[in-house]
């Protein structure tokens, strides 16, 4: 059985598994199911009154879920896939087990292996492979000794990236609610040759 093949059955079985992204190993569940969603947090000892974020396979699978106003499409349509996550309005509240009541942080990352997943088994709530507060894990041994109990985890070598940079585009302004690899500059002028 391949990693592909594995990753989707423990997925589709309601697990959590460790893959790399394009920016950290993350931990991943099927984002439509509470339980696993849960597990998350259970397994990062993180509040659960955080959100996830969310991985798509491509933009034209986000906007099933959220809706993208004029300047989040732009960015999505110029920065994904990539280290950017877009906090949108929901259209379904009871779709995806993750996110707030209203909003939902999505993204399209920039490896090839998770967005087969995401076209596989749908959108992939996800969070960086750490226990809360701490940095995350950037190797396979460093995984295994902090989530033991997860029984898949795709090793596709060291990760030192910084996990993606979160905006929000609900208001009248831009809010960077997390900053990364793509700055506000950069943010700025995407949205300024746009116009």
């Amino acid at each position: 059985m391949n990693d592909l093949e594995r990753v989707t059955e423990a997925l589709l079985d309601g697990q959590v598994v460790i893959l790399p992204t394009d920016t950290v190993y993350g931990l991943v569940a099927c984002a439509t199911n509470a339980h696993a969603v849960a597990k998350i947090f259970e397994l990062k000892q993180r509040p659960s009154d955080s959100a996830v974020a969310v991985l798509f396979a491509d933009l034209a699978q986000v906007t099933r879920y959220v809706e993208l106003n004029k300047a989040s499409q732009v960015l999505a349509k110029k920065l994904w896939p990539g280290p950017l996550t877009i906090v949108a309005k929901r259209i379904d509240q009871l779709a995806i087990a993750a996110g707030t009541n209203d909003t939902l942080g999505v993204r399209c990352p920039d490896d090839e292996f998770l967005r087969n997943v995401a076209s596989q088994v749908g959108p992939l709530a996800a969070s960086s492979a750490n226990l809360h507060g701490h940095p995350p894990a950037a190797n396979k041994q460093d995984l295994q000794k902090m989530f033991n109990t997860v029984a898949v985890v795709v090793d596709d070598g060291p990760r030192h990236g910084a996990a993606s940079t979160v905006l929000s585009l609900l208001g009248d302004e831009l809010e960077i609610i997390r900053n990364g690899p793509i700055s506000r500059a950069q943010i700025a002028t995407t949205l300024r040759e746009s116009d």
